[in-house]
């Protein structure tokens, strides 16, 4: 897979050999992608495709998988609505994966992309 043909479907950074993928409003077609470009497992591949996967940590001997559940700014009735962040996380690597509400990780994703001193910092 050519990191190109990822490059068009996702938003990525890339810092001194470090690489993060960010994700936002997954499709099937973004996830098989992904899954062209990792060896990740299939079923945690299809897990970020869900709204409602449960909390977990996979550790495989490349990298670890987990999921997530924050609360959002939305509340529907009343009630506190939850949004799934999924990540993998490898040696030089982490790609988040999200519906988009996640308005603390899309700040600090935009802060790392647009500073290159704030980049330096996080990743």
């Amino acid at each position: 897979m050519e990191e190109a043909a990822i490059q068009d479907h996702v938003e990525q950074i890339n810092n001194n050999g470090n690489l993060w993928i960010d994700i936002e409003k997954p499709t099937r077609n973004k996830i098989e992608m992904l899954g062209r470009k990792f060896p990740f497992n299939e079923l945690n591949l299809e897990d970020c495709l869900s709204k409602i996967q449960i909390t977990k940590i996979d550790r495989y001997d490349d990298h670890i998988f987990i999921i997530l559940h924050f609360p959002t700014s939305q509340k529907e009735k009343g009630v506190p609505r939850f949004s799934q962040l999924s990540i993998f996380a490898g040696m030089n690597y982490l790609v988040t994966v999200h519906q988009g509400d996640l308005r603390p990780l899309i700040e600090m994703f935009q802060i790392c992309k647009k500073s290159h001193e704030q980049r330096q910092v996080l990743m």
